[in-house]
């Protein structure tokens, strides 16, 4: 079996990992894998460990139609027997590669929600998941939608869970004696309008007048950004405030703090962010949107609120920031403890592998 992935300007962040890790889950079960980017590189792109081989296909739109032609020429001359493409835009593109390896099998992955909320792209999606047999997806929250627009039965649409590789740790009670009594809230987010980084700043300017001793640590970037500056000077909290910009996904400080914030409005498939802080024992609060509600119902380690509810962001991040040393290390131990057995990597890769025979058996 030889794999393909399919990467695109709008594959990014979590996305991005998963592919990388999938890539190199493969490779090191013996199977061929290659991956190809649709778009220029990024720095978080390059900053991967890209072991597999890979390349550029770089598509502008007035070579669509060459790039999608070369794009079938590369899977031929690399004898690629299924393709799976991540992300809806791809997908689309994809389709017109079709023509030019008709025997390759292809399997496209949906990962996002944004389609729920633009008509455009659920015009699009709806489109070319027309010339797809299977789907895959993180979340049955996700699968549930996309079983909505029509397009294909839910017996194709796969939900296979993202993976992380569970760190090594020191565990949160000794975390906490080597920092004091300082608490450290972590906003690992992009700064667009869709992560809602506004209500997080709001919310943290009313958390430092009920504490002495919080810290903020902004990992991301984003058009909001000077924004957020401002009005965290507004409020008075940008001496507590560290915007640190966008960084690679082992340099995100999860072991330095005591919570992590997502309060997206939209667009959450199964946040990575979320994932990778439960993994280092880190307690998490999110808006009640996309998979979010399926990663955290029921867990003692996470709050779900509502949507661009300041007052319930407020009592959720007070709730945790408040207990003690010995409380924290058992929510870290649980969160762990159910990463490991809901997210492991090697869960993530058998299932990928499975669907691949399954898929490649079919027809």
């Amino acid at each position: 079996m030889k794999v393909g992935i399919l990467l695109g300007p709008n594959a990014r962040g979590g996305m991005e990992r998963q592919a990388n890790l999938l890539a190199k889950g493969l490779f090191e079960r013996g199977i061929s894998a290659r991956v190809i980017f649709n778009s220029r590189p990024s720095r978080s792109r390059e900053g991967m460990d890209w072991i597999v081989p890979h390349q550029y296909l770089w598509r502008y739109k007035p070579l669509e139609k060459l790039a999608q032609r070369y794009l079938g020429w590369l899977l031929r001359r690399h004898a690629i027997d299924l393709l799976h493409i991540f992300y809806w835009a791809n997908m689309e593109f994809a389709v017109g590669a079709m023509r030019w390896a008709p025997k390759v099998k292809y399997l496209g992955s949906q990962r996002d929600t944004d389609f729920v909320t633009e008509r455009e792209i659920k015009e699009r999606l709806k489109k070319a998941c027309v010339s797809y047999d299977y789907l895959t997806c993180n979340s049955y929250e996700t699968r549930a939608l996309l079983s909505g627009l029509g397009v294909c039965t839910s017996d194709k649409v796969r939900v296979i869970y993202n993976g992380v590789v569970l760190p090594e740790y020191p565990g949160p009670q000794a975390m906490i004696v080597n920092r004091g009594y300082q608490r450290t809230i972590l906003f690992p987010n992009r700064l667009f309008s869709y992560k809602n980084p506004l209500l997080f700043v709001d919310a943290c300017g009313e958390i430092s007048r009920r504490f002495d001793n919080i810290r903020i640590i902004i990992c991301g970037w984003g058009n909001l950004e000077e924004v957020m500056k401002e009005r965290c000077g507004e409020l008075g909290i940008m001496q507590r405030c560290n915007f640190m910009g966008s960084l690679l996904p082992e340099e995100i400080p999860y072991r330095e703090s005591d919570l992590v914030v997502n309060c997206s409005s939209s667009r959450e498939g199964m946040s990575n962010a979320l994932i990778e802080a439960l993994a280092n024992g880190v307690p998490v609060v999110a808006t009640k949107v996309g998979g979010n509600s399926e990663l955290l119902r029921g867990c003692s380690f996470g709050r779900l609120i509502p949507i661009n509810d300041k007052d319930a962001l407020v009592n959720a991040m007070c709730e945790f920031l408040s207990v003690s040393s010995e409380k924290r290390a058992v929510l870290g131990r649980e969160a762990r403890e159910y990463v490991a057995r809901m997210f492991s990597l090697e869960r993530f890769i058998d299932e990928h592998i499975a669907l691949y025979n399954e898929v490649l058996a079919h027809g």
